[in-house]
């Protein structure tokens, strides 16, 4: 049966025929899935092993935390995709896991496109099904980005949610992907902001110490973080700042109390609407990963710029995320 995987079809039209396929160690799989075997840095691995294990959690991908975090980060999405992603689009989706994110990043222009899905865990199987349940065409290559075969500028739009910063190197993690965006195309990227000096200074430290954990321990400890958050938020208590504090880098402003000391003092995340499970496994996403990078809006947009990309769009979604929309020169 011929394969309908478009990542074969494009690494084919950049001149790697079976033969360099297996010399690069890419094969199709039974699920027509393209597979790369290389080997990644311990650190990697580990970190892939986390997001493996959250979105094993029926709770991690729940509608109303994904709603919240579409409308935060990415309300303007379907004027991004029809700037750049006209008929016959292809739609790139780095790390996509589940697609809980890219399916609906990319919802207004699935009809019109190609959702291309680049995932190094083990959540492929389940991205297909979702893709398939709406009816989108998809393919689906597995291998994290520092194994991303594909060289030439082929797609339309990359979208990169929640992932440069989990990688070895956001550098080298977004020149890979770049350099696959065509000229005009467009990409979006979401990734986690300097933290304020408190908090910068404790949630490596916090985090060294919960990973010589046990599996339990860690479990019963993020529990603790996770409750304390949901304590304080339940007090529903503001507090004003009158003129910025620049030493501990906190903007004058009216806060909650609760959002105050998780921003800019200890993450201690906690949502009411959703929920003690969903909100512990948010803080299982900032503590247990290795790789956990941050970068300051300087710094991003300097990099997304030494890329050949124009910066469009720059927000701050939450004190501790940037947005960013670009599109390529």
């Amino acid at each position: 049966m011929k394969s309908k995987n478009r990542f074969l079809e494009i690494l084919r039209n950049e001149g790697i025929g079976n033969a360099d396929l297996e010399k690069k160690g890419i094969r199709l799989d039974s699920r027509d899935v393209l597979c790369v075997s290389a080997e990644s840095s311990s650190e990697q691995v580990a970190t892939v092993n986390t997001f493996t294990n959250l979105h094993r959690h029926e709770n991690y991908d729940d509608d109303n935390a994904l709603s919240q975090i579409m409308e935060t980060h990415w309300p303007r999405r379907d004027q991004y995709l029809e700037r750049c992603a006209s008929n016959g689009a292809l739609l790139l989706d780095v790390g996509c896991g589940p697609a809980a994110i890219g399916r609906r990043f990319f919802a207004s222009a699935l009809g019109r496109g190609h959702y291309f899905g680049l995932e190094a865990g083990d959540h492929i199987e389940v991205a297909r099904q979702n893709l398939r349940a709406i009816g989108a065409e998809a393919s689906f290559i597995q291998c994290d980005v520092a194994h991303f075969p594909v060289t030439n500028p082929v797609f339309d739009f990359a979208l990169i949610h929640g992932v440069l910063h989990h990688t070895d190197s956001i550098e080298n993690s977004l020149a890979k992907i770049s350099r696959t965006v065509k000229s005009g195309g467009g990409i979006a990227i979401s990734i986690n902001k300097r933290l304020p000096l408190v908090s910068r200074l404790l949630t490596p430290a916090l985090s060294e110490e919960l990973r010589k954990l046990s599996a339990t321990e860690f479990q019963n400890a993020i529990s603790e973080i996770t409750k304390i958050g949901q304590i304080i938020d339940r007090c529903n208590a503001e507090v004003t700042i009158e003129s910025d504090f620049d030493f501990l880098e906190i903007p004058k402003g009216k806060y909650n109390l609760h959002r105050l000391l998780h921003y800019y003092f200890m993450r201690m995340f906690y949502n009411e609407k959703w929920g003690l499970e969903r909100s512990t496994l948010q803080n299982v996403d900032w503590y247990e990963p290795i790789h956990s990078h941050t970068v300051s809006p300087e710094e991003l947009s300097s990099l997304v710029e030494s890329q050949g990309m124009e910066v469009v769009e720059l927000n701050f979604p939450t004190p501790s995320a940037i947005s960013l929309f670009a599109v390529k020169n």
